[in-house]
């Protein structure tokens, strides 16, 4: 990843670590949907009394929570989620759609308005390289209408098993995964460069950042998982940090807190929900607990968050708590 690690140099990346850092995954955020939860509403996706039927059938996801969609429809921003796969999978439709009433944009979508062929599927459905390729287009119609905007994408190339090597991948190395992370490493970087040389960089804060460490051991047999911390880079955030970058041990539900405050937010005791803003003093969580402690206790069961995230009152109604 010779760029990003470039990109984490000249910018801002969080860590405890001198060379290239991220933060741990814990309990409720191994996996996209649990990792988007997790660094959206500073809480875990956590298992609760409903089934998976049960929970898919619903038409909310976690209604109680507040995260960062809501927060920034609250202040009048227009936001948009885009993917080269189906945006069902794992109700990450609805999930956008009910935290922030985000325009949903997935593989459907790209046939639809002729990006791509009605018959086209390669992969998850559109390789990365194709969806940059779309971003730049949307984002360019977003930033166009002159309102405040959360652009959010998230790529698929490099996603277990192996990650999937597609027709632009250069033959610099011997493994699929290899191939996929350099080609993966020189996309996302040409795309914030472009970003950056748009009328619309100078106002606008750009996170780069992955979702959970890889669930398959190529490259990284022999590494703990603790140790394959999981990558942040903060381009041109509105607030300048107070601690040494490099001394921050966190987690993803850190994210919340800390891309609010990158968008000159002022968070109120520098927390939210379970997550610490990175450009205060406050220490977090897993580093006030250490990270057996934290993990072992997002791995309880919790009533109150079944109570109020999962299920929460209506409106005017008391609500009982029998427990955590």
């Amino acid at each position: 990843m010779p760029n990003l690690t470039r990109l984490a140099g000249e910018y801002l990346n969080f860590g405890d670590t001198d060379g290239v850092g991220g933060f741990h995954c814990t309990t409720g955020s191994t996996w996209t949907v649990g990792a988007l939860v997790s660094t959206t509403c500073g809480v875990p996706f956590l298992q609760t009394s409903l089934s998976e039927e049960e929970i898919i059938e619903t038409e909310e996801f976690l209604p109680g929570v507040k995260n960062l969609g809501d927060i920034l429809e609250d202040n009048g921003y227009t936001q948009m989620f885009l993917c080269g796969s189906n945006t069902r999978f794992g109700r990450r439709d609805t999930f956008f759609q009910k935290h922030g009433n985000y325009r949903i944009f997935g593989d459907g979508t790209a046939k639809k308005l002729g990006y791509v062929p009605k018959d086209y599927s390669v992969n998850w459905g559109i390789e990365d390289k194709v969806l940059f390729d779309i971003a730049r287009e949307e984002l360019t119609g977003l930033a166009a209408e002159g309102k405040p905007f959360n652009f959010t994408m998230l790529t698929t190339d490099l996603h277990a098993p192996k990650g999937f090597e597609c027709k632009w991948c250069a033959d610099t190395y011997d493994t699929t995964t290899a191939r996929a992370a350099d080609c993966n490493d020189r996309v996302v970087t040409e795309f914030v460069k472009w970003c950056q040389r748009q009328d619309f960089y100078e106002n606008t804060t750009i996170v780069v950042t992955g979702d959970h460490p890889r669930m398959d051991g190529s490259l990284v047999d022999g590494v703990s998982y603790y140790d394959r911390t999981v990558y942040d880079c903060f381009i041109n955030p509105a607030k300048t940090w107070v601690r040494d970058e490099k001394s921050r041990s966190f987690t993803a539900m850190d994210m919340f807190p800390t891309i609010l405050s990158a968008l000159g937010f002022d968070i109120e005791g520098d927390r939210l929900g379970l997550g610490t803003d990175l450009f205060s003093n406050t220490d977090t969580l897993l580093e006030r607990k250490g990270f057996d402690w934290l993990n072992r206790e997002l791995g309880k069961r919790s009533d109150y968050y079944t109570e109020q995230f999962v299920n929460p009152p209506a409106a005017g109604t008391a609500a009982s708590r029998s427990g955590e």
